[in-house]
């Protein structure tokens, strides 16, 4: 048992050989705050070796070194037009080590906004088909925001072959970035045993009293309801008065729906039956969606890989 044990903080000890100090916090952080085990990395384990191996198109990017803060090294991008699409602009990097069906991974990355009304789409995603690991689009503040995204791998990703990075072409605008990682649990916990922030309770318009919500129930009674005439006879055919009665809508109208997955769901290679129940079953309360779209299914390159 001794000899094992000294095997074992001899490999922690290689995995931590290398990496700077922000990787180190990082990680040290992870495990005292969730009680996460050790994990290894799926992107470079320093700062410089991150930045290095980074691409951007369609913008301006500026590396410099910061203090007072979680990590060393910022860059800041400026992008000058709104694009057709989010991914008009972006940076992004590729895995410089193996990732395995089934790991549970978790993405680092902290963002700001300098005039507090930035946005900015976080991605995980397979570098040839573009099938979507995880997805994110956030509303960024002028305050750091650390982001941590869990996901678990759909496939076996050699080195090289999973993107992840930022789609920023949504405005005219300039983002700040700092700290992207990537730890990779393997297959020791799972990801939904993952800590997660994603600040989606402050998308614009959270507030109870948002402007847009008497305005959208204002358009709900205009345009989505109308006025109902229930005629209740007897078995003779004769009106009655005051019948108590009860309505249960059986479908609705109106089409509620999703960009889906189709490889997530029963009879696929990723089938995921958590994905699958949240589509069907969102709130807990059977109601889903009764509409979807494919994400990227039907494009070529992955009707030719089936």
């Amino acid at each position: 048992m001794k000899n094992l044990l000294f095997f074992l903080l001899i490999l922690t000890g290689f995995a931590a050989i290398g990496q700077d100090a922000y990787h180190s916090n990082l990680q040290a952080g992870l495990q005292n705050e969730y009680g996460l085990p050790t994990s290894t990395w799926a992107l470079p384990n320093t700062e410089q070796a991150t930045i290095a191996a980074a691409w951007t198109y369609g913008l301006t990017a500026t590396e410099e070194t910061v203090s007072g803060l979680d990590f060393s090294r910022k860059i800041t991008f400026d992008i000058p037009q709104a694009g057709t699409n989010q991914w008009d602009a972006g940076f992004g990097i590729s895995n410089t080590a193996q990732i395995n069906a089934g790991d549970a991974c978790l993405l680092v990355i902290y963002l700001r906004s300098p005039d507090g009304v930035g946005k900015a789409s976080i991605f995980v995603e397979d570098g040839t088909t573009f099938e979507k690991e995880a997805y994110l689009t956030a509303e960024l503040p002028d305050e750091w925001r650390m982001y941590l995204i869990p996901f678990e791998s759909g496939k076996d990703y050699p080195i090289g072959s999973l993107n992840a990075g930022l789609h920023l072409a949504w405005q005219a605008q300039t983002i700040e970035a700092g700290g992207l990682a990537m730890l990779n649990y393997g297959q020791v916990i799972s990801a939904d045993q993952l800590p997660s922030r994603l600040y989606n309770e402050f998308y614009g318009g959270w507030e109870p009293d948002a402007p847009w919500r008497a305005e959208a129930a204002a358009r709900i009674d205009s345009l989505r309801k109308a006025t109902l005439t229930i005629k209740v006879e007897d078995d003779e055919g004769m009106p009655v008065s005051g019948a108590a009665i009860s309505l249960e809508m059986l479908q609705h109208e109106f089409a509620f729906g999703s960009a889906v997955t189709p490889r997530r769901l029963a009879g696929n290679s990723w089938y995921d039956p958590v994905y699958e129940e949240k589509i069907l079953n969102l709130d807990g309360q059977g109601h889903g969606f009764n509409m979807v779209v494919y994400e990227n299914a039907l494009k070529w390159p992955a009707w030719e890989q089936g």
